[in-house]
């Protein structure tokens, strides 16, 4: 690899550690910044799904030398692999419900909180590594994957509160228990001023700890699974280019969002439209998201046509890629780049 293709794949990749943990930060506080009105996480979904198809054609198109040399290598695709069009039906329906569950959690959860609880699909990436792909973890890596179950636990107070019930004084649990609770001791003025009540609205319907764990949980889950079946189809014979599979994916996230927006009770769609809500916070988490597959797309690329072989040059007999090699170079999923950490074996 040259230093300025290594240059463009680190640069990526420190981009998109950076766009991860912004896209984070910004989902959390559109939803339940001061004076904004609430949105439907469901179009913002379906918005991003439709921002990337188009990007994402383009650039094929592009690869394939034009427009309508593009139109016809889809359509050749479609015809000739119909049965993996209708695979990845899956990956493209745990990424949908991965997308929404995001929202959910990050209404629910601060935003540091979300984050870490969102890294156990780390964790699940490997369990189904090894169930799927059969690949074989080291015992520094399970020890990695023990602490990072270590660390999830610890973000969540639990240890804390084990340690609280065990060693808190008798008379301090006494009077806790006697004591009246906040809400009945507090009399004044409410902290929410009216220009504040769509968030004091949101947070008072969706602020559950419990279902913001389940929902980042459910997220971790979704895009787990859906990362090692992809990669699954991925070490395949067929090499398909991953801006054809990013048209697949969107395609189908499409149109499971579409039903998803249908089947949703917002009584301001009607009335408003199905962009309610929308300002530019939310524009840019739609974009952020949008960017963050991209981003992993330019950090794993390879080249398109690679370099033709010296006619002079004596054939080397040819050898079978050694199964870390194949590892080494198949591609990661278009949406998450999370199994690249199992690589290093």
């Amino acid at each position: 690899m040259s230093t300025a293709d290594s240059v463009r794949k680190w640069g990526a990749l420190t981009v998109f550690i950076a766009q991860n943990a912004g896209v984070v930060l910004l989902m959390r506080y559109s939803r339940v910044h001061p004076g904004g009105a609430p949105y439907s996480s469901r179009v913002a979904v379906l918005v991003q799904e439709l921002v990337k198809l188009p990007i994402c054609s383009v650039l094929y198109a592009i690869e394939c030398g034009g427009v309508i040399a593009g139109m016809r290598a889809l359509y050749k695709d479609l015809t000739e692999q119909s049965a993996e069009w209708v695979q990845l039906a899956v990956p493209a329906l745990l990424y949908t419900v991965q997308n929404n569950a995001l929202f959910v959690g990050l209404t629910n959860l601060e935003a540091a909180v979300a984050h870490v609880t969102y890294q156990t699909k780390i964790l699940f990436t490997a369990l189904f590594s090894v169930c799927m792909l059969g690949r074989q973890l080291g015992k520094k890596q399970w020890i990695g994957l023990g602490l990072l179950v270590i660390g999830v636990i610890c973000v969540q107070g639990l240890f804390d509160q084990m340690l609280a019930g065990r060693w808190s004084h008798p008379n301090h649990r006494e009077m806790t228990r006697s004591s009246p609770p906040r809400a009945h001791r507090h009399h004044g003025p409410s902290r929410f001023t009216e220009a504040e009540q769509p968030r004091r609205s949101l947070l008072e319907t969706h602020g559950s700890t419990v279902l913001g764990l389940s929902a980042m949980l459910t997220a971790s889950l979704c895009t787990s699974f859906a990362s090692v079946y992809f990669e699954r189809m991925l070490k395949g014979t067929r090499k398909p280019s991953l801006w054809l599979r990013n048209i697949q994916l969107a395609s189908y996230c499409a149109a499971i969002a579409v039903v998803g927006v249908m089947f949703e009770e917002d009584p301001l769609r009607n009335s408003v439209g199905w962009l309610h809500g929308f300002n530019g916070i939310t524009w840019g988490v739609v974009m952020l998201n949008v960017a963050g597959g991209l981003l992993v797309r330019a950090a794993r690329s390879e080249p398109l046509q690679p370099a033709p072989p010296d006619p002079h040059a004596e054939s080397p007999q040819a050898l079978p890629p050694s199964p870390a090699d194949a590892l080494r170079r198949s591609p990661t999923s278009p949406h998450l780049p999370h199994l690249a950490c199992l690589r290093s074996q």
